[in-house]
């Protein structure tokens, strides 16, 4: 396997300390950088404790398609799968999710949220 350049990736297999890499197939993610893309990962698909979705989530997703690009996990030439693809799909599922739970339009009552409910 091994995957064409990234430029500057090495070889071999280290796997410790903040150098280390996690292996997502394809590519290799830096163990430094899980924790935040998890984070933005987790902030993609709405607020658990005040049950909303909104614009800020949407940054979330397009945030961590950022930081995976920025890692070196994602290359140039993948730009216009994660928009057609990756992207339009991220949207097609949180379209689902706003009409499955009647959410509101931000500004209607003060964002996509579940109050009334």
């Amino acid at each position: 396997s091994g995957s064409g350049g990234n430029g500057g990736s090495g070889g071999g297999g280290e796997d410790g300390g903040a150098q280390g890499k996690v292996d997502g197939g394809r590519a290799s993610v830096p163990v430094a950088a899980c924790a935040e893309l998890a984070a933005y990962w987790c902030d993609s698909f709405g607020n658990r404790t005040r049950i909303d979705y909104g614009t800020g989530h949407e940054t979330n997703f397009l945030a961590w398609l950022y930081c995976l690009r920025r890692c070196g996990a994602l290359c140039p030439g993948d730009s216009r799968a994660l928009v057609l693809c990756v992207f339009q799909s991220y949207l097609a599922l949180m379209r689902r999710v706003q009409t499955t739970y009647w959410l509101e339009p931000a500004g209607a009552h003060g964002g996509w949220g579940l109050g009334d409910y």
